[in-house]
């Protein structure tokens, strides 16, 4: 009773374990734990953050697993934290400078984020993974996310509501229902 919310790392790790390999088990084991653990809502979705490679590096860079780990942790139960650049695929790996170099808003020099000379160096892909190449991209990875984002805005199923896991027998369908009295959404990851 003394603490309101906290970061759920092991789900983290699931989430990107499932979307890498493709196993809906991991994921969905680690959220039946998850749910147990927890008053009703009362924990952080994330996939990383300045202390982890980012999810684009765990991935190698694979677009269809981040838009699946994405799909996955803003459609789950919890309060989703997104650490900056992963919606644009921003990569990094240790040391930490590199998981926290600067945003990158524009293909222009400093991308966007500086005229000057940034505290640490602007990652290389900057040119190619940035938010305004982005927004022009309606499949793109920020476009996803903007429209997750929204989806869980407009219905308070898939924000407040509750999981129920739903069966599949495809060991690669991660499948679930987010449902209150407002409505009922079933989700399916494969």
């Amino acid at each position: 009773d003394e603490l309101d919310i906290c970061f759920e790392f092991d789900l983290a790790g699931a989430i990107l374990s499932s979307a890498k390999g493709g196993y809906a088990s991991t994921v969905a084991g680690t959220m039946e734990e998850v749910d147990a653990l927890y008053p009703p809502k009362q924990y952080a979705t994330f996939l990383t953050n300045h202390d982890h490679e980012r999810t684009m590096t765990q991935l190698h860079e694979d677009e269809a697993q981040a838009q699946v780990a994405a799909t996955i942790y803003l459609t789950l139960p919890g309060v989703p934290f997104i650490y900056y650049g992963e919606e644009i695929g921003m990569t990094g790996a240790k040391p930490d400078e590199r998981i926290r170099t600067p945003m990158q808003w524009t293909g222009e020099s400093g991308a966007g984020f500086t005229t000057g000379m940034p505290w640490y160096t602007i990652n290389g892909d900057y040119s190619q993974r940035n938010v305004a190449a982005q927004l022009e991209d309606e499949h793109s990875l920020l476009n996803l996310y903007r429209a997750l984002i929204r989806l869980r805005s407009t219905y308070s199923a898939l924000r407040t509501g509750s999981l129920t896991t739903a069966k599949s027998e495809d060991f690669y369908v991660y499948a679930y229902l987010r449902h209150d009295d407002e409505g009922t959404f079933l989700v399916l990851h494969n």
